[in-house]
């Protein structure tokens, strides 16, 4: 918005914004750019959190895998556990086998990271 003043033996003439306008325009821009920055910035928390829990998620099926692998007699119960888990300093693993019906172990392997944890149940019978 242009304001007028009065000036010499012309009359008005045009001169420019005043300092509330700019002052308001540069607060609304303020605003509008700290808004969008902490947008930015919760969308790559929350995309580095779905990062660790895809890799958790693999990580745990990936010891489920080996653990059902195991020849049903050879597997023993009880609990393992590794912290950190090699290569992975973010994730810890524990894998628990227990004998949940005769000629059954259920298996379930639990890999727990920052934002949280990931559960995985599976099951190995004699053949």
């Amino acid at each position: 918005m242009l304001s007028e003043r009065r000036g010499g033996p012309g009359g008005r003439r045009p001169s420019g914004f005043t300092l509330i306008e700019i002052l308001f325009a540069v607060t609304l821009l303020g605003v509008g750019v700290a808004s969008l920055s902490a947008t930015i910035g919760e969308g790559l928390r929350a995309g580095e959190s779905s990062k660790r829990r895809l890799v958790a998620l693999h990580l745990a099926q990936a010891r489920l895998e080996q653990a059902r692998r195991i020849p049903y007699a050879a597997l023993p119960l009880g609990s393992a556990s590794e912290s950190p888990i090699a290569g992975y300093a973010l994730f810890a693993a524990t894998t628990d086998v227990a004998q949940t019906f005769p000629r059954v172990k259920g298996i379930t392997v639990t890999v727990a990271y920052p934002e949280g944890e990931v559960r995985l149940f599976g099951c190995t019978g004699e053949t």
